[in-house]
Formats: C-alpha cells, sequence, structure tokens
C-alpha cells in the first residue's frame, strides 16, 4: 500500500511539472506582448511584463512619452539565452516617431529579460 501511494505521487508530481514546462510561455512571445502593449500604449499592460522593481522607473518612463512618443514598427533582431536559461539578452529595433520632431527614427535597443517562476520578464531599462 505505502509503495503504491508513493508510486502515485511521483506519477501526478512528475506529470504536474510536465504540464508547467508545456505552459511555460517562450520568451519571444513575452517580448512580442510587451513591445505590442508598448506600441500600442498599453502601458498598464506592458507593465505586467516588467520586474516589480522595475515598474516604478517604468512609471517615470511613461511619464516622459505619454503623448510624445508613437512607435510605428518593431522587430526582435537578437536573443541571447545564458548558458544556465535564466537570462536572456534580446536587441529590438524600434521605428518611432515623436511629436515635436514628426521625423521618423530607429533605434536599436539592449534588454535584459530574466526568468522568474517560470514567466520572462523584462528587468530594467531601456524599456
Amino acid at each position: 500500500m505505502g509503495i503504491s501511494l508513493v508510486l502515485i505521487l511521483c506519477f501526478f508530481s512528475c506529470q504536474k511539472e510536465s504540464e508547467l514546462k508545456t505552459k511555460r510561455v517562450a520568451p519571444e512571445t513575452m517580448i512580442e506582448r510587451y513591445n505590442d502593449a508598448l506600441r500600442w500604449s498599453l502601458y498598464d499592460q506592458a507593465k505586467n511584463f516588467l520586474m516589480p522593481e522595475a515598474q516604478t522607473e517604468f512609471d517615470e518612463f511613461i511619464k516622459g512619452i505619454k503623448g510624445k512618443l508613437n512607435i510605428i514598427d518593431y522587430a526582435i533582431v537578437s536573443i541571447e539565452l545564458s548558458p544556465e536559461g535564466m537570462l536572456l539578452q534580446c536587441r529590438v529595433r524600434r521605428s518611432f516617431y515623436t511629436v515635436s520632431s514628426m521625423r521618423q527614427e530607429e533605434k536599436e535597443l539592449e534588454q535584459t529579460w530574466r526568468l522568474v517562476n517560470g514567466v520572462w520578464l523584462l528587468s530594467g531599462p531601456p524599456f
């Protein structure tokens, strides 16, 4: 009876771990979701993709760009995963214009994302 219970618990815990792995959202998807939210000025939604300690700085960033920065498009240029698989460097190219210049510009940003409890989160600026 005791061995059967141990085997059943092991089976269900292994199944749960496998289930969690399959539900993890790929980093590319998280990066796209964040950049889509930022592009469409869904700042509260974009904030959900940040590490908690970066959210205050993000709020300041948003105060500075709100109504001034318009992101036209973006592209993920590269993603480099660290050997331990918990950190990644992402290069994103953004096309944008500012209300003051009304001239289209392009900028490449290097963002650091961290895997926290199975979720990829942007660790801080550049946003």
